[in-house]
């Protein structure tokens, strides 16, 4: 059944993602500053779909760092990654999430790497590549009401590109590179 969420998560992510673009100029939040997201989860129910739960949240993206920066921290926290392929460069981003609300629902928000995408110009997702990323953890960690995360996420871009954005699954698009 995870498989089943999972997949339709990709397709629900990718499908709103293109709508966005597609139909109107998207709203990106800039480096530093925080934004207000929404989305739905389902906890532990008396049902194998589980119970709809509302999580409230602020994210933003403190800092990003690619290319030889980037490399070196990687390289840094495990020797074993590997070097970007030819005409790719590594991104990493450091995010915060601070989940907002009452403690009357205790049902955490556990980040997954496949809740951030970075897309180009185009509308094509990056992909997301298996390395070891640098402390603190931000995947899989869980976000209960009133609590604050800050971690690492690493993307693999074209080396070219000078615009990528990240899109949050709940609908909010986040600058990546300062201007």
């Amino acid at each position: 059944m995870r498989w089943f969420n999972a997949l339709l998560l990709i397709i629900g992510l990718t499908v709103y993602a293109g709508g966005v673009v597609a139909g109107s100029t998207r709203v990106v939040v800039p480096i530093g500053e925080a934004a207000a997201v929404k989305f739905q989860i389902n906890a532990e129910g008396p049902t194998e779909y589980g119970i709809p739960v509302i999580i409230q949240a602020r994210l933003s993206v403190i800092e990003a760092l690619r290319s030889a920066p980037a490399w070196e921290l990687l390289h840094t926290a495990d020797p074993t990654n590997v070097p970007p392929v030819a005409g790719f460069e590594y991104l990493l981003l450091r995010v915060r999430i601070s989940g907002e609300g009452s403690g009357t629902t205790r049902t955490p928000y556990q980040v997954q790497a496949e809740h951030f995408r970075i897309f180009d110009a185009a509308n094509q997702p990056y992909p997301t590549p298996a390395v070891r990323l640098p402390g603190p953890a931000l995947i899989d960690a869980r976000i209960y009401p009133n609590d604050i995360s800050e971690g690492w996420l690493v993307f693999l871009i074209d080396r070219k590109d000078q615009h990528p954005e990240m899109f949050f699954f709940s609908g909010q698009w986040f600058q990546i590179v300062e201007e």
